[in-house]
């Protein structure tokens, strides 16, 4: 360990040095070299992010960012540069999410100033990010530079009012009064506010970059343009995708007909009055939907399905149109609109408005499914889209709710309070404000809204959550713990609550009671089916106890239930080094070779096997046992022929048990392997190596002048034999010592008369 240490200093020394001289290439080949010795070190993966950045190697750097970024979760660092990557690249909301992170984990260890700077990035790329605004206006406000908190309260009050929420946005004004009661910046919106005018737009900051104004242009739009949120905001969310649907009916009538889909076959096979006859058809359908004759329009939806058209909006007003007329046939038609995300809110909305009204266990089960899928596709439109897989995966055990429940009562009370969470105008600004409240268990695993959604007093709990919010940044972690537990009165099964007493009890340094609750919340997340949670939940209690040998076995199970087995390996080798902290070594080994089993059911198991043969390798050449050391050198071996150091090592055990032919035998056998490679340099540095730590091995010399020969470097090649050759004659072996002389004259013939009078003296001798 020792000498890993001394090496991964030196690599990491030679980087720097080469980093100082701007040789960027060189310097990621020192921090490679560190890594070798050390792969999980933070410093040696952020240094190697930078060499990667500087050569423009983007993609590659943002990797070993990642790498560091999860061995040390409380660096900043990591993922700032993960922001100046995506931002060069033109990835803003990966970007704005980055800088984000990296200005909580600044505050997080009590930088302010950098989490500032941080955060006025954040609105430099998006001057309506809310979250950021926010967070400035706060940090300004307790460092008491009022006119700078004023400003940033000024701009978060000008995005609450664009996005419906009014009585936030005079509220925030009237804070800023507070601060300030003379400002004059605050009276005049205070006065805007009051006759029903509109906040000016918060200001782009002057530092915009080059990139992002590139990047505005380029970056295709993922989200609903402001005209569609107006929109959404004020429309029922059926009524939203009736008139999306309709406008994209209306697109098809200036596109040619062989352009659509159809059930089977291709539209060009269509005859022409096949076509003609689709084209009248859909003008008409068009026409009655943009004059909300839905009856009218049913027989037309009809023929065009008849025709054979493929169209999740046909199939979306066609059930829209039917839900009162024909119920039956509306639900035939939107199952068909919900195998496509287009429409699938409003369908599954539909859907569970048409089985409610029947009534009976089994319908109201279905409507409260219903239901809950269209909660599950409402709240993507609160998270980035790249949290989209991991919310849908959230929302799995949330639809197993209504099977549990029997009671027509009980199940007709759950329809009504989902359908009520997202049956109305302002739907998705509601939405957004539970999820802005809601408290973030993992970045990478947002809650589900339903989660809150269900609880009887949501908003007392949202209410409280934002208190205790303000209380933690104020650091009054007692009265933040006392308001939580206030909160459980309304949703005691509420488990992020749980999880916000664990981490005020961490802040406060009860470590063993934040364990205990951290270990308990993951009991509870896996025995209701999220397992995914769970494994996080005793992941954030090991940050806390490391050393808690059985509470990460726990872990590992689990992962390895869920076949998460890169994450359970990672585990694995965290256990064998508690277990070198103990110096329980027989255990250590034992989990080794339970990774080594495991690492044998991953597609590409070579690396991991490797790595896990090298550190068993480790155990057995500490306790001097070589006969153990010997046999997992030689699986290494079959594994990766051509690596030096396992070769070295192997010889090295072979030496210490007198396996002289044996090592000879695999110095020979990697020789060949260099000499088909033609990698003589690397032979060279393997010799090297061999004669420093075994320099009475004289065969090893010999065989480094023969590749000094082969390269053409003859007074290497001399030197090398002359040592041999004193060594000979310093133990008195003559033969041997003129067969180094005899071979030297064929390398210096021109020498070649004063070899043989050493050679001719030497036989006199004998």
């Amino acid at each position: 360990m020792a000498e890993n240490q001394e090496n991964f200093r030196t690599a990491i020394n030679r980087g720097n040095s080469a980093a100082w001289d701007m040789d960027w290439q060189g310097a990621a080949i020192y921090y490679q070299q560190a890594l070798d010795e050390f792969p999980e070190n933070p410093l040696a993966l952020t240094s190697m992010g930078l060499a990667l950045y500087e050569q423009h190697k983007f993609e590659e750097a943002i990797e070993y960012y990642k790498k560091a970024a999860l061995v040390s979760p409380d660096d900043p660092i990591p993922p700032e540069k993960i922001a100046d990557i995506f931002e060069r690249q033109g990835r803003l909301k990966e970007a704005i999410q980055a800088v984000v992170h990296a200005a909580e984990l600044y505050l997080k260890i009590r930088d302010a100033e950098k989490a500032i700077s941080c955060y006025e990035r954040a609105t430099s790329l998006d001057p309506l990010n809310l979250h950021a605004r926010t967070r400035l206006a706060l940090i300004f406000e307790r460092m008491r530079k009022h006119d700078q908190a004023i400003t940033e309260f000024l701009a978060a009050a000008s995005i609450l009012q664009r996005t419906g929420q009014l009585d936030r946005a005079k509220k925030t004004v009237e804070h800023c009064l507070v601060l300030d009661g003379s400002n004059e910046k605050a009276l005049q919106a205070q006065k805007i506010l009051s006759e029903m005018g509109m906040l000016p737009e918060p200001p782009r900051r002057k530092d915009v970059s080059a990139t992002l104004r590139t990047a505005e242009v380029m970056e295709p739009k993922k989200y609903p343009t402001t005209k569609e949120l107006i929109t959404m905001e004020d429309t029922l969310p059926t009524e939203y995708f009736k008139q999306k649907s309709l406008v994209v009916l209306a697109s098809m009538l200036f596109d040619p007909v062989t352009s659509f889909p159809l059930v089977n076959g291709s539209a060009r096979n269509l005859s022409k009055k096949q076509q003609d006859d689709i084209m009248v058809t859909l003008n008409r359908a068009v026409d009655t939907l943009t004059h909300n004759r839905e009856d009218k329009a049913i027989d037309h939806l009809e023929d065009l399905m008849r025709f054979g058209l493929d169209s999740s909006a046909i199939y979306y007003n066609l059930g829209f149109a039917l839900m009162d007329i024909n119920p039956r046939r509306a639900v035939e038609v939107l199952q068909l609109c919900v195998q496509k995300e287009d429409y699938a809110m409003g369908a599954f909305i539909l859907l569970g408005q048409i089985f409610q009204k029947r009534g009976g266990v089994n319908n109201l089960r279905k409507a409260a499914t219903f239901y809950l899928r269209a909660l599950g596709m409402a709240d993507l439109f609160t998270v980035d889209s790249s949290r989209h897989t991991s919310l849908r995966e959230a929302y799995v055990p949330v639809l197993d709710i209504p099977q549990q429940i029997s009671g027509d009562k009980e199940l007709n009370d759950l329809c009504n309070t989902i359908s009520s969470q997202i049956y109305r105008k302002d739907w998705l600004n509601y939405l957004n404000s539970i999820r802005a409240q809601l408290p973030e268990v993992d970045p990478k695993q947002p809650a589900p809204i339903s989660e809150l959604v269900l609880k009887s007093n949501n908003t007392q709990v949202l209410e409280a959550i934002a208190h205790i919010r303000a209380l933690v940044l104020e650091r009054k972690y007692d009265a933040a713990l006392e308001e939580t537990y206030y909160a459980l009165q309304f949703a005691p099964n509420y488990l992020p609550l749980h999880i916000e007493i664990a981490r005020l009890m961490s802040y406060q340094d009860d470590i063993n009671r934040a364990v205990e609750k951290y270990s308990l919340i993951s009991q509870l997340y896996i025995l209701r089916g999220e397992l995914l949670q769970g494994a996080r939940m005793m992941e954030e209690a090991l940050k806390l106890s490391p050393l808690d040998v059985e509470l990460r076995k726990q872990l590992v199970e689990l992962l390895v239930g869920q076949d998460q087995f890169q994450q359970a390996l990672d585990q694995y080798m965290i256990l064998a080094d508690n277990y070198e902290v103990f110096a329980n070594f027989d255990q250590m080994r034992k989990v080794y070779f339970d990774a080594l089993r495991l690492a044998s059911r991953l597609p590409n198991s070579r690396d991991w096997s490797v790595r896990i043969l090298t550190a068993i390798a480790d155990i057995d050449m500490k306790r001097l046992d070589w006969h153990r050391a010997q046999r997992v050198y030689e699986q290494i071996k079959t594994l990766i022929p051509d690596d030096d150091e396992t070769r070295k090592n192997l010889i090295g055990v072979y030496y210490r048990l007198g396996q002289n032919e044996a090592a000879q035998h695999d110095i020979d056998d990697y020789l060949s392997i260099i000499r088909n490679s033609h990698q003589y340099e690397k032979g060279i540095d393997f010799l090297q190596a061999l004669i420093t730590d075994w320099p009475q091995k004289y065969d090893q010399r010999r065989q480094l002048a023969e590749i000094y020969v082969r390269m053409g470097r003859k007074e290497s090649a001399l030197d090398e034999l002359n040592k041999v050759a004193s060594a000979y004659l310093d133990e008195g072996q003559t033969e041997q010592t003129v067969d180094i002389l005899q071979r030297m004259m064929t390398i210096d013939p021109e020498h070649g008369g004063e070899y043989q009078m050493v050679v001719n003296r030497l036989r006199k001798q004998k």
